[in-house]
């Protein structure tokens, strides 16, 4: 093989490498349970979730279905219930901050902004759902 078209082919490896690392999202940030506690809103969702240090939260408007057909959250709960941590340490991305409400539970993810950890929400189907970003504001 020619020099020259092997040196071209790793220079566009490592090129596709660099770019693909450079579109990927920071990777979730460690959090514990201290890090939870709060008011947390979501102006997309015109939602308050608010995290008591004794793993009760109360929440209003939290979105729990969307339709796609009519672009719309169709379902929302207002109430109490308890959070959990679920932090399987095999696999930082698994790390969810899960809220149980009556028998359903709902896993927000952990994401970064601007170096601030926000809570992600996604109504329906993951790929086609609408997005609620928490961030916290106490």
């Amino acid at each position: 093989m020619n020099l020259s078209i092997r040196r071209l082919r790793i220079t566009g490896a490592a090129a596709a490498l660099w770019l693909a690392g450079a579109c990927a999202s920071p990777p979730p940030p460690h959090v514990t349970e201290g890090d939870l506690a709060g008011r947390w809103t979501s102006g997309a969702c015109h939602t308050v979730l608010t995290v008591d240090v004794d793993h009760t939260f109360s929440v209003k408007n939290f979105p729990t279905e969307y339709s796609m057909e009519s672009d719309a959250v169709t379902q929302q709960i207002s109430g109490k219930g308890r959070w959990y941590l679920f932090d399987d340490t095999k696999d930082v991305a698994s790390h969810t901050l899960d809220l149980k409400h009556d028998h359903t539970v709902y896993s927000l993810d952990f994401a970064q902004k601007q170096n601030r950890l926000i809570l992600e929400w996604t109504v329906g189907d993951p790929d086609n759902g609408f997005n609620c970003s928490f961030s916290r504001t106490d």
